[in-house]
């Protein structure tokens, strides 16, 4: 954490010197590498260390905090902007990363609670070292029905997710919503999330992970049919609720049903996988839409067509 704070920082502070295309390219590169990738991933990861019964809660709870760090982000620094200039506001972003991340790092994680003769949950008791997985490698995982089952999960929900973050505004025009009523569903599609995961968090601490995976792939799927039937008013918020509870109850899921699965020996290995299909998949799914709608002139076959993905995941995934 301390390394990737030190990157995050760096980027965001050099973002400020960008000029031109190319420049810009890398650093949007570098800054979805270091802070959605490696920092959520490392974040998540010691969580993962240091609970266990209440882990899907305490996971929930982080994905949460996460969730609404990236709907309100944007106002802050949207604000800061106008304020000091956008050159200026990435030097003041990259400070305040290096001055928070960095310091928390080095002195407030540590990356297992057996390091500083502590215990999972905050409690010594000899079941919950019994019931923890010995440790899956990477190549041990790959070879089983649930490692595939969670990366397409994970992969379906990033991608069409954030298709349909990226072209609301559009999708939402096209039934009848103004720009600003578009844009408003994103708050509505906030709370869905942040609710999701911590409902799903605290649910994944009780209940098998197939019976929570095909429940996200049954909403996201139901959200995507349902953007047919929006108009102005109480259904686009429907909408809103379906894909933003089933984006963040994926996320929750996975976070905290991979260590109950393959163990904490290699978790970060594995959870690189998923991590990583999810942040390819968020950039196809975007292309795969506009190119749909290029193709038809509408949304609505990219929507349909698509909302059959979760429920092939759905069936298998009740396999597990």
């Amino acid at each position: 954490m301390v390394l990737i704070g030190l990157v995050f920082g760096g980027v965001l502070l050099a973002m400020s010197l960008v000029h031109g295309f190319a420049g810009l390219t890398a650093g949007f590169v570098l800054l979805r590498m270091s802070g959605q990738g490696a920092l959520a991933l490392a974040a998540t990861t010691v969580v993962a260390s240091w609970f266990w019964h209440r882990r899907g809660l305490a996971l929930g709870i982080v994905g949460g905090a996460g969730s609404l760090g990236i709907t309100l982000t944007p106002l802050a620094a949207n604000a800061l902007i106008d304020a000091v200039g956008w050159r200026q506001a990435w030097v003041i972003e990259g400070i305040v990363v290096l001055a928070v991340i960095v310091p928390m790092a080095l002195f407030a994680i540590r990356n297992r609670p057996a390091d500083i003769g502590q215990h999972p949950d905050g409690r010594e008791s000899l079941h919950i070292h019994a019931r923890e997985p010995a440790g899956s490698t990477v190549a041990q995982a790959r070879t089983t029905l649930f490692f595939w089952v969670i990366l397409a999960a994970v992969s379906v929900s990033a991608a069409l997710v954030t298709a349909v973050g990226f072209h609301q505004i559009s999708i939402l025009g096209e039934r009848g919503l103004t720009p600003a009523l578009a844009a408003a569903n994103f708050i509505p599609q906030a709370i869905a999330t942040l609710t999701a995961m911590l409902i799903v968090g605290a649910l994944a601490d009780r209940i098998s992970a197939r019976w929570l995976i095909a429940g996200s792939m049954i909403t996201l799927s139901a959200g995507l049919a349902f953007a047919a039937f929006v108009r102005p008013g109480p259904t686009a918020l429907v909408f809103a609720t379906l894909i933003g509870f089933s984006g963040g109850a994926t996320r929750v899921i996975e976070t905290a049903e991979v260590p109950r699965y393959f163990g904490l020996a290699h978790l970060s290995s594995i959870r690189g996988w998923t991590t990583g299909a999810a942040v390819a998949a968020s950039a196809l799914g975007p292309v795969a839409y506009s190119l749909g709608q290029s193709a038809t002139g509408t949304f609505s076959a990219a929507l349909f067509g698509s909302a059959v993905l979760p429920i092939v995941v759905l069936i298998v995934a009740l396999r597990l």
